[in-house]
C-alpha cells in the first residue's frame, strides 16, 4: 500500500510540474526500485532483438528472421525472449507498437496514421488489438491524453540500455 502512496504522489507532481523523460525516468526509478538493486543483464542476442522491433516497428519482421539475425534457432530465441523480457516476442510487439502509436497521436498525428505508421494495416487493427491488449477501448484512453501529461521517453532509458 505504502508503494501505491508512493505512485500517485508522484504521478500528481509529474503532472502538475512538466519535466523530461530522463527526470520521470529517476522518479519512477526511486519507487519501483528503491534499494538500487543492479538489473540483470540482458543476453545481447535478445536486446539485439528487442532493438531491431523497435527499428522495424512497421514491419512484421518474422520471428525466424529475428532468430537468423541473432544466429539462434527460433525455440531458442522465444525460449531467451521469454526468460529476459518476460512475455513472448509477439506480445513485446503489440505493445511497443500501441505504444508507439499512442505516443504519435499524443504528439498530434492522426490515429490512423499513427497506427499505420507503428504497423497496424488500418485503425479497426489497433482498435481491435488495443481493445484485446488492455481492455478498454482507444477513444476511452486516447482522448484522456488531452487532460494527462504525456512525458515522451528518450533513447536508452529502461533497463534495456542498448
Amino acid at each position: 500500500m505504502v508503494r501505491e502512496d508512493q505512485f500517485r504522489s508522484l504521478f500528481r507532481r509529474l503532472l502538475r510540474s512538466p519535466t523530461t523523460s530522463e527526470d520521470a525516468y529517476r522518479c519512477l526509478e526511486s519507487v519501483i526500485n528503491p534499494h538500487h538493486c543492479p538489473y540483470p543483464e540482458v543476453d545481447p542476442r535478445v536486446a539485439r532483438v528487442v532493438a531491431l522491433i523497435r527499428e522495424l516497428v512497421a514491419e512484421n519482421t518474422s520471428v525466424e528472421t529475428l532468430a537468423q539475425a541473432v544466429n539462434l534457432s527460433v525455440p531458442r530465441l522465444m525460449q531467451l525472449f521469454r526468460q529476459y523480457v518476460g512475455v513472448p516476442i509477439r506480445r513485446y510487439r503489440q505493445w511497443h507498437r500501441l505504444f508507439v502509436t499512442t505516443i504519435a497521436v499524443a504528439q498530434g498525428k492522426s490515429l490512423t496514421e499513427a497506427a499505420m505508421d507503428a504497423g497496424f494495416t488500418d485503425s479497426a487493427h489497433f482498435s481491435h488489438t488495443f481493445r484485446t491488449t488492455l481492455g478498454l477501448k482507444p477513444t476511452d484512453v486516447l482522448t484522456e491524453l488531452g487532460q494527462t501529461g504525456l512525458i515522451p521517453p528518450s533513447a536508452g532509458l529502461g533497463p534495456f540500455r542498448l
